[in-house]
């Protein structure tokens, strides 16, 4: 029996692909694709710890060198600042961002006068954005010190499919 999409609900899933621990099925109801069974959170702090970031996993997963991308980074971070502000040109404050990874989209909210502070799974990845004074969290949507009220804006890029509770992630915000 295939397992119901963990978004919608629906019971139309079926299997796309597998590797040797998990599978991937599409919702034929939302389109969504879904990691079955999801990992734990054990699971995913062990794959998103420094080697998914420098290209040193076994599995062959993550990033040959995630630094060496700065500069597309930012500027990918520049064009979504960009897309945020002119479909509400008049956001301003206090931004977090939800899989932070190494900073880049902080600095240009920063940049652009946000306050602005992330979080993230990998604590040696953290480090590195505290080292370069950005205030990121070593945790989930979830573990933050404050409330998601206290932000006029949340952003998940790159980092929602990766959760395992992405609806109870959005309702948080």
């Amino acid at each position: 029996m295939n397992p119901a999409c963990y978004i919608c609900g629906g019971s139309g899933c079926y299997h796309y692909v597998r590797d040797k621990e998990r599978s991937i099925f599409r919702c034929s109801d939302c389109g969504v694709f879904f990691v079955y069974p999801q990992p734990t959170p054990q699971e995913l702090s062990r794959l998103y710890d420094e080697g998914y970031y420098t290209g040193r996993k076994e599995e062959n997963t993550g990033y040959k060198s995630y630094r060496a991308m700065s500069d597309w980074l930012v500027w990918i971070a520049e064009e979504r600042m960009k897309i945020m502000l002119q479909s509400n040109p008049s956001l301003s404050g206090k931004i977090h961002d939800v899989g932070c990874a190494t900073g880049e989209f902080l600095q240009v909210a920063m940049k652009r006068g946000f306050q602005a502070s992330g979080c993230d799974l990998s604590e040696s990845i953290v480090q590195g954005c505290r080292e370069r004074g950005l205030e990121v969290y070593a945790t989930t949507i979830h573990g933050l010190p404050y409330g998601a009220s206290s932000f006029d804006a949340i952003t998940f890029f790159d980092s929602l499919e990766h959760t395992l509770t992405p609806v109870r992630d959005i309702q948080r915000t």
